[in-house]
């Protein structure tokens, strides 16, 4: 599911049944007039990112005016006012003018609102024009002109020192944010909708779960007693669960935590995906894996059977979404750290499986070459001789055994089985190379296992 978005059919990578639901929800949100906030609610890893990329292009192909943030980039800045003005700020008029401009045409007071920490997150958001743009203006307007001087001078001479060093203070002053601040966010909601059928703008805040627990508090408090006015409809892709937990670290009891969140949040809507997800999900992540050396020449050894075999291992065991990402993680480290080894793609996957769910019996399960061992070889050496002498309709059973179990094991290139020049029979092939076919990987997982967190 990576990769651009196709401007004319946003949900054409569609594979998780999403398309549905963004449709229903844009109903939901065209319904609201007054303020909300959403939680658009789903676990870990069930691909709320990509259902928000693709929803912020339906909504905005439907005439709605959308602001996306990112909320994890933001944590920095201290405090989520300082964000969500930067946000509002750095965005252009429909016609595409910088918002500095509109802004200035109504004659709005923002000098006393605009302190150093916003001039910082509007240039590290990429509205260095309305810096540029209203410096004068804002001068003008400001009750400070000193301080605001002082900021766009600073700004000028040093902008990479500025980028990277905001200063997490307040806005503006308790009585600004009473009196002054909604007045003004009216009037940059009001502008910033200008030319559309309404004046709702729909801020859609993802990666909150990746914040520290205080910065994601105080975003949702932010919601409600600053912005909590008509026109503004908040939509969040969250891990409910998530969101209490830090609510307790906060407030220390979970029972109150929960009811804290529910003064947040207006609305509750999950993002559920339609069945087989997890595999498709596990699927998506396990494409790209690929080797430098593969265990063998033919197509084998990998990377299309071993996806194969990944959907049946998730449809069939029921892995987690974490015990899919920590597989993925496992085999994507030790491809990494092995480049000079030969792997067997398939079997890694199903070994890395059989550790994730500490369940025995996968390997043997899905991949019958992963039944090979000196023990298992040995034994069936012993049978094979024996029906050799004595039983054919055995023997037959035995070839067909052999073929099936270990046949694409056979005919390797002969260093994998430490011959220098032409190979043996089959089962003297196979033999030889039962000591070091499952040891060389188990010993790869084990050292990724060493050093991973």
């Amino acid at each position: 599911m990576k990769g651009s978005i196709d401007e004319d059919d946003v949900w054409c990578d569609d594979r998780l049944g999403y398309s549905k639901i963004g449709a229903a929800f844009t109903n939901i949100v065209k319904s609201i007039s007054d303020s909300k906030v959403i939680s658009i609610e789903a676990p870990f890893g069930h691909g709320k990112t990509f259902f928000r990329e693709r929803w912020t292009k339906e909504l905005e192909a439907s005439g709605e005016r959308v602001i996306a943030i990112d909320a994890q980039q933001s944590d920095h800045s201290g405090d989520p006012l300082i964000t969500f003005m930067g946000a509002l700020l750095s965005e252009k008029s429909r016609e595409g003018e910088p918002l500095s401009a509109k802004l200035k045409n109504k004659a709005l007071q923002l000098g006393g609102l605009l302190g150093r920490s916003t001039l910082r997150v509007l240039l590290r958001n990429g509205a260095e024009e309305l810096i540029e743009a209203g410096a004068d203006w804002v001068k003008d307007k400001s009750p400070d002109i000193q301080q605001i001087d002082e900021s766009v001078d600073e700004l000028k001479e040093g902008l990479s020192k500025a980028a990277g060093h905001m200063i997490a203070t307040h806005l503006a002053a308790e009585h600004a944010r009473i009196h002054e601040l909604p007045e003004q966010i009216d009037s940059i909601r009001d502008t910033l909708t200008d030319g559309y059928e309404n004046n709702r703008i729909i801020i859609i805040i993802d990666e909150l779960d990746r914040c520290r627990p205080e910065y994601a508090i105080l975003l949702l408090e932010s919601l409600k007693l600053v912005f909590g006015r008509q026109g503004f409809v908040f939509c969040l892709m969250v891990n409910h669960s998530y969101l209490e937990s830090i609510a307790h670290h906060r407030l220390g009891t979970g029972n109150q935590g929960e009811l804290y969140l529910e003064k947040f949040i207006d609305l509750r809507l999950r993002l559920k995906p339609k069945a087989g997800m997890s595999a498709l999900l596990a699927e998506e992540a396990f494409k790209d894996l690929s080797v430098s050396i593969p265990y063998g020449d033919v197509a084998t050894f990998g990377p299309k059977p071993m996806l194969e075999l990944l959907v049946r291992i998730v449809e069939n065991e029921g892995p987690s979404i974490r015990q899919i990402k920590r597989a993925y993680e496992r085999m994507d480290l030790l491809t990494r750290m092995y480049r000079e080894h030969p792997i067997d793609l398939p079997l890694l996957m199903v070994m890395t499986f059989e550790d994730a769910l500490a369940r025995e019996g996968i390997i043997e399960k899905y991949l019958p070459r992963g039944e090979l061992s000196p023990e298992s070889i040995s034994r069936f050496a012993d049978e094979y001789d024996e029906a050799s002498r004595m039983d054919a309709s055995r023997l037959f059973m035995l070839d067909e055994y052999f073929d099936e179990t270990f046949g694409e094991l056979v005919g390797l290139a002969p260093h994998r089985y430490g011959y220098n020049e032409d190979l043996p029979a089959p089962i003297q092939q196979i033999k030889d190379l039962a000591p070091r076919y499952i040891s060389a990987h188990r010993r790869m997982l084990d050292g990724v296992m060493e050093i991973q967190v």
